[in-house]
């Protein structure tokens, strides 16, 4: 059993330890800090509900019809080899998916880790599965950035895909997936969540951020 414990963004603390090498915030700059990152959320949110106006429906988080294929058979991705890719290269095994971005420290680091163990605790049953990421970040996840971010996490394994999609198939998969997202600055905001579809691509389990993980389990329920 391994537990996803992440502590949550807070206005007032957004770098452990204060601003990024070091240096500690002074305490008139943390209510700035607070009413610019508000602000920043607010805006987030009203450009989110201008978005979902625009895009194509998606079905509810968790609802019957919220099945990968449906939503994304004829979607064109880039993969980390500069080659065009579509989810219909995944149907017939099990896909561990999330979202991340090469230039996140925290979250995205977690989700690695989290799908590392699910890695290996589908090697001890002898079964098959494919790891995808997709990135938040399109413009600056190109397949080199992809391909560095690989080597230098030992992720070399042809089952695991980086993938970078348009703006709006971005926006479409977070989602499809319940991520919500934003850019601060130089970063990006975003939850944590991995999703696990059967070999149907049906949604069949959820990991968060503050839940216990069984990876095994997880594996032991999904269906041959």
């Amino acid at each position: 059993m391994m537990t996803v414990s992440l502590r949550r963004l807070s206005a007032h603390d957004p770098h452990p330890g204060g601003k990024p090498g070091g240096a500690r915030r002074e305490p008139h700059s943390a209510g700035r800090f607070a009413f610019a990152l508000a602000a920043a959320l607010l805006a987030a949110q009203v450009t989110a509900l201008f978005i979902g106006l625009m895009l194509p429906a998606v079905p509810a988080w968790g609802a019957v019809g919220a099945r990968l294929y449906a939503q994304f058979d004829g979607t064109r991705w880039l993969d980390d080899t500069g080659e065009r890719a579509t989810f219909d290269l995944f149907r017939g095994r099990p896909v561990v998916l999330t979202m991340a971005y090469s230039g996140c420290r925290k979250f995205c680091s977690t989700s690695v880790t989290v799908m590392k163990a699910l890695q290996e605790a589908f090697d001890r049953r002898g079964r098959s599965a494919e790891f995808v990421v997709v990135t938040f970040d399109p413009d600056r996840d190109t397949p080199q950035a992809w391909r560095d971010y690989r080597r230098a996490r030992d992720l070399a394994r042809p089952n695991w895909h980086f993938l970078s999609g348009s703006a709006q198939d971005t926006r479409r998969m977070a989602r499809f997936l319940d991520l919500d997202f934003w850019v601060y600055d130089d970063h990006i905001v975003h939850d944590f969540r991995i999703v696990i579809f059967d070999a149907e691509g049906r949604m069949r389990r959820e990991i968060v951020w503050d839940r216990p993980v069984d990876p095994a389990a997880l594996v032991d329920e999904l269906p041959l």
